[in-house]
């Protein structure tokens, strides 16, 4: 989102000359808005949580990881059945959108242990 960003104001900043100098601002500005407000801008945010907790559900699927979701999600096409998804760990940040920066992750809060 940032690239394209910076992409159009260049464009803009050559097409229109010295009418646009003061659009430099806009991409520096968009980047840090993104930067601090992350849970905002980011498509994989976490569902915020459900206010009320029911006392009774069909199924409970622990662990939200690449199968746990999949089965809670096709189990709630069903309407009638109320689905419980349980995940260990604190929110994710943006380090752990990055592969390349895993080797940060060992070790921290986000590096869950039994």
């Amino acid at each position: 989102m940032v690239l394209n960003v910076l992409i159009a104001s260049s464009v803009i900043n050559t097409t229109f000359g010295v009418i646009t100098t003061s659009l430099w601002v806009i991409p520096f500005l968009l980047a840090a808005i993104s930067f601090y407000r992350y849970d905002r801008v980011d498509p994989e945010s976490r569902p915020l949580d459900r206010r009320v907790v029911l006392s009774e559900y069909d199924f409970i699927v622990i662990g939200a990881g690449s199968a746990g979701a999949v089965v809670a999600n096709r189990l709630t096409e069903v309407p009638d059945w109320n689905v419980l998804l349980l995940e260990a760990g604190p929110d994710e940040n943006e380090i752990s959108d990055t592969p390349s920066l895993a080797a940060y992750l060992q070790l921290s809060k986000l590096d869950w242990r039994a």
